[in-house]
């Protein structure tokens, strides 16, 4: 059969000869098909067993990195958070790139990436940005939760991102 339709004739003659060359080699070569099975399956009890040992350290390694986070990462968002509660030109800065015609605009590049954390966010933009020769055409709209809108608010409005607007909304606001 090939796919679902079975072989012709003419199609069957060129495997057949093919086959009938194989034979003789493989018994040339003394292939015996228990000791070929047997070895093939320490070969996949081997690989299983590796690639468990790197399920279990990647989530060691994962662990330990989430454990080991700066601390000062959470003061961050603090200060970003205090600053855009007792600043109101933040707030009005924010309300401006909320209502910028260009945030519907099709013919410019729009990006999405939802994150809660600022850091993360802010090096995708910065990089995004940085390798690109038209900036003022991308548009970036950051979906985060409300525990972190203020900060990455506050964040995203009082640095500069070479004419680039990024919107920050609330997952909890979307429909």
């Amino acid at each position: 059969m090939r796919e679902d339709r079975p072989i012709t004739r003419e199609e069957a003659k060129p495997l057949i000869i093919i086959l009938s060359t194989l034979i003789p080699k493989s018994q040339d070569a003394h292939y015996d098909i228990g000791t070929t099975m047997i070895t093939m399956k320490s070969h996949i009890q081997a690989l299983e067993e590796r690639a468990h040992a790197v399920t279990v350290r990647s989530a060691y390694f994962g662990q330990l990195a989430a454990e080991s986070f700066p601390k000062y990462a959470h003061y961050v968002n603090v200060k970003l958070l205090t600053d855009w509660l007792t600043n109101k030109t933040i707030r009005e800065h924010a309300n401006e790139n909320n209502n910028s015609p260009r945030l519907v605009d099709n013919h410019l590049c729009h990006f999405y990436l939802f994150s809660d954390n600022l850091l993360e966010a802010s090096a995708v933009v910065n990089f995004t940005i940085l390798n690109t020769d038209h900036p003022k055409q991308f548009m970036f709209h950051v979906v985060t939760n409300s525990a972190n809108y203020a900060a990455m608010q506050a964040w995203f409005v009082t640095n500069d991102f070479k004419g680039s607007i990024i919107e920050v909304q609330k997952v909890e606001d979307l429909t």
